[in-house]
């Protein structure tokens, strides 16, 4: 058995956050914007998501492009970031959107 220390080791191609999770279902959470804007994010840009995970991944770009002007730390920007938290999974309303609507590609890379 791996040591304690081990089982939450971040995943060596990111070399930051934490592991977590059982058995087969792991999930890494990262916690430093630095981190999130210039490992996590350009991560995804060159495998991207697919399906509609790619539309929330598309609102993650979003709300981590306005934390990183400190758009959250006013009473507006934090309205805006909670209003695209709302809309994402399952507060996303899948019939106004097109099968080839992608929101990320051409924004963010």
């Amino acid at each position: 058995m791996a040591a304690p220390e081990k089982l939450f080791a971040p995943p060596p191609f990111f070399k930051c956050g934490t592991l977590q999770g059982r058995g087969k279902c792991k999930a890494v959470t990262v916690t430093k914007l630095n981190d999130i804007n210039n490992i996590i994010i350009p991560f995804f840009q060159k495998y991207p998501l697919l399906g509609a995970k790619r539309l929330d991944y598309a609102d993650f770009c979003k709300v981590a492009k306005l934390m990183a002007k400190k758009v959250h730390l006013t009473p507006d920007g934090l309205d805006e970031i909670i209003k695209i938290q709302a809309g994402m999974n399952t507060g996303r309303d899948y019939s106004k959107i097109s099968d080839s609507d992608s929101g990320y590609e051409s924004e963010f890379r």
